[in-house]
């Protein structure tokens, strides 16, 4: 009986005990929670004070910010409106160059087209004076066989290039009788048709220069081939 009453005592200290020390730690906990929240109280009002100091340096970094990129934009903007102005004024220079080279181009064409056409004018007087030439001399005597001289048609044609010497003796533009002279060329093909090959001009080379060391009176320098025709004649010999 002493032994069970003896348990009984026991087990009740043990359950006081262990009572009383889950009520001490409960207190401790409580304790603990309790210096945990004075603490964040005693906190918040600092971290408000500091938001509030630190307010008016982010409005003025966040303005330097916008400054800057408003600067920035600014600055791209410019930049590029000036490379569109040359690449507009390169395309403009351009532009203008090409007009300028095919207007040259043009007015050279129809200044070619307009020698052109002048010399043709000029060849087609130059061929129906030669063929009047040769009726007058065929019809001039019609029983005798006509001698065709080249030198007297070309004197009846540009008197203007013929010298004429103290001895009474003429001298031809020495021009007439180079390889490409327009006029020796027309005069031998007329002569082969005539079937007066005798009368054909050959080629030949002369130095004007010969003939002013021979007479005083030699003229410097002649005029263009023909000057007596048309003022638009511009061809050579």
């Amino acid at each position: 009986m002493l032994y069970i009453i003896d348990n009984l005592i026991r087990n009740h200290e043990a359950a006081t005990e262990g009572y009383i020390g889950r009520h001490l730690r409960n207190m401790e906990h409580m304790k603990f929670k309790a210096r945990s929240t004075a603490k964040r109280v005693a906190k918040f009002p600092q971290t408000i004070g500091h938001s509030i100091l630190a307010a008016p340096n982010r409005m003025f970094n966040k303005q330097q910010k916008d400054q800057e990129r408003e600067q920035r934009d600014e600055l791209h903007s410019t930049v590029c409106s000036n490379i569109i102005e040359d690449q507009n004024d390169h395309i403009t220079r351009k532009e203008e160059f090409h007009s300028h080279v095919c207007s040259n181009i043009i007015e050279d064409q129809h200044g070619r087209i307009a020698v052109r056409e002048s010399q043709e004018q000029c060849m087609r007087e130059i061929t129906e004076h030669l063929k009047l030439h040769i009726f007058t001399m065929t019809d001039s005597d019609p029983q005798s066989v006509p001698r065709y001289e080249y030198k007297n048609w070309i004197e009846a044609l540009h008197p203007d290039n013929v010298n004429y010497l103290r001895s009474g003796r003429s001298i031809i533009d020495h021009r007439f009788y180079i390889k490409d002279s327009h006029h020796r060329i027309l005069w031998n093909e007329y002569m082969i048709k005539l079937d007066c090959r005798d009368a054909i001009v050959m080629e030949e080379s002369r130095d004007p220069n010969l003939d002013k060391s021979l007479v005083d009176t030699l003229v410097e320098e002649t005029n263009k081939c023909c000057g007596t025709m048309s003022n638009s004649c511009g061809l050579f010999p």
